[in-house]
């Protein structure tokens, strides 16, 4: 009795251990970043590499949990695509039962042959069932294309959230990078005021200037201060948001290197731009998001053929065979036991055709064709949005080279007149408000070139998202 127990103790354990959750443990951040930042990073972080967007975008692409999570929804519409491929196979099953049965009869006059006062039988039975779906109004072909579809559907879902990861660390990635910009600007303004401090201090004492350029430059010194300390707010926001699309942890923040950018890189490499009706054809035919709208139109149309398949017959080829066994022990009767061995054997064709069944048919058939023409609506106006975007592009990156040449001739121009503002002004033939709007001058001009810079990367970027291509 005592293993008895112990065995239905052991039973009910290992059924719990079963039935419990594998995930139960992740209520902390410890348990978390065990789980996501280690077991399951598909590329370690390089700490000591200094990264460019070409590496950040690779990371990306093996880390990012929403883009490997699309993996695994593509893997299961593929598994579910060939689960539609069991209807052109038969179905064969098996059934097998052992029964007792115990009987016995009352108030018995001149009983039929098969009912016995007292019966006590055991029956064993074990019999097969093919059969075979010959024709469905051609519901197995259409459920398959569907399938097929749903299928491709979940490949472009994965494609274009490729495209629009690329172009997130693009747009995150310069972020990062004007931040860089405006505190080597800052330091470099922060330097400038220093310098001029010094100087100030040093004239003071023998009375060339007064008090009140001495605390000038010390305001300015702080006001420098304070725009790097923001500038390096604005990087760690933006390297917090590059390492998360990264799939990282935000630890490893101290671990970031990013390839500065030179402000001369974009002369170097700037691209000679196309007209704008080739940028919509690349975009046309490129685009993944608008090839599923597509796909889903084409669903929806199949759905519409399926729903024809409810007016048309259903044919099956069936065969069964069968073995039953049995044995009884019988009271009061003529004799006391009997036995018997049977098998069967049947097949043939059989067909199934409704004539009504009120009006679903028809409505379901009407509401088909309802989602089709929404879904041609639907791809009419994603290819619209598709236009205009690429529309929009284009024209922020012709205005962003432009805007670059510009501010980088003023930004060299008022590095001049501030080296003449700062020559005159020491000379004493300047006024130091005079001064001091020459270095805030250099300071707006710098970072608007830098803005400008980073803003036609991100128009590239822009560009290239729109039309789904590298340029």
């Amino acid at each position: 009795m005592s293993k008895i127990i112990f065995s239905l103790v052991f039973l009910l354990l290992g059924c719990g251990c079963y039935l419990s959750s594998s995930y139960s443990h992740l209520r902390n951040r410890e348990a978390f970043q065990e789980q996501f930042s280690i077991n399951n990073q598909a590329a370690a972080f390089p700490a000591d590499k200094i990264l460019n967007l070409s590496d950040i975008q690779k990371i990306v692409l093996q880390n990012n949990l929403d883009y490997r999570s699309m993996i695994y929804a593509v893997q299961a519409a593929k598994r579910r695509y060939y689960q539609f491929f069991n209807g052109y196979l038969p179905q064969i099953d098996i059934n097998s039962g052992v029964a007792q049965e115990l009987e016995k009869s009352y108030d018995v006059t001149h009983p039929p042959a098969n009912i016995y006062p007292e019966r006590n039988g055991l029956n064993v039975g074990v019999s097969m069932q093919a059969s075979y779906l010959i024709f469905d109004g051609l519901e197995r072909e259409i459920a398959i294309l569907l399938a097929k579809n749903d299928y491709r559907v979940s490949l472009k879902n994965a494609e274009n959230l490729q495209r629009i990861l690329l172009r997130a660390s693009a747009y995150i990635y310069y972020d990062a990078i004007l931040a860089q910009a405006e505190m080597e600007i800052a330091q470099a303004d922060l330097d400038f005021q220093l310098s001029s401090l010094a100087q100030a201090e040093e004239r003071y004492k023998y009375g060339f200037v007064s008090q009140a350029a001495v605390l000038n430059f010390k305001i300015l010194a702080n006001q420098a201060r304070s725009n790097l300390l923001n500038a390096l707010y604005r990087y760690e926001c933006a390297a917090f948001a590059l390492i998360n699309l990264m799939g990282y942890d935000d630890g490893e923040l101290k671990n970031l290197k990013l390839q500065f950018i030179s402000e001369n890189k974009l002369k170097n490499s700037e691209l000679k731009i196309l007209s704008l009706a080739t940028y919509l054809d690349l975009a046309v035919v490129n685009r993944v998001d608008l090839q599923q709208s597509l796909l889903i139109l084409q669903n929806a149309e199949l759905r519409k053929k399926e729903t024809y398949a409810a007016f048309m017959p259903q044919i099956y080829l069936k065969a069964d065979l069968g073995f039953t066994h049995e044995y009884s022990k019988l009271k009061h009767h003529d004799f006391n036991k009997y036995k018997y061995d049977e098998w069967g054997f049947s097949y043939g064709i059989y067909g199934k055709w409704n004539i009504f069944r009120g009006f679903a048919d028809y409505n379901k058939l009407r509401e088909a064709e309802s989602y089709e023409r929404y879904y041609l609506l639907q791809l009419g106006r994603k290819y619209l949005d598709i236009v205009t975007e690429v529309q929009i592009a284009y024209a922020n990156y012709r205005n962003a080279c432009v805007q670059v040449e510009l501010y980088r001739q003023s930004c060299q121009w008022v590095k001049e007149q501030r080296d003449l503002v700062q020559a005159e002004y020491w000379g004493g033939q300047d006024t130091i408000t005079r001064l001091n709007g020459a270095q805030s001058a250099v300071v707006e001009s710098e970072s608007k070139l830098a803005i400008a810079l980073i803003n036609s990367y991100k128009a590239l970027a822009q560009l290239e998202a729109a039309i789904n291509l590298p340029l």
